[in-house]
């Protein structure tokens, strides 16, 4: 949850909430709600396999640029994942 927030925080986005759930044999999924929208991640390690969702508005303002920047955060974070390497 904390990789999501801090990337999000980085990109220069507002993080309003947040909720996880982990199951009970193995996997998480996340959801970080921003002001401009969502992040929701769902990590499978039994498949090796991490989906992100980025859903980022721009009718306020364009956001498209913090959206990118967060894609790349998330991308080198997640792929550099202990979790998802080995």
């Amino acid at each position: 949850m904390e990789v999501l927030k801090e990337a999000a925080n980085t990109a220069g986005l507002s993080v309003v909430g947040e909720l996880a759930f982990a199951f009970q044999s193995q996997g998480v999924s996340a959801v970080v709600l921003l002001s401009e929208s969502h992040i929701a991640l769902h990590f499978c390690p039994e498949e090796n396999q991490v989906t992100i969702d980025l859903h980022i508005c721009g009718y306020q303002e364009d956001n498209l640029a913090k959206a990118q920047l967060l894609t790349q955060i998330l991308t080198k974070k997640i792929s550099n994942s202990e979790y998802i390497n080995n």
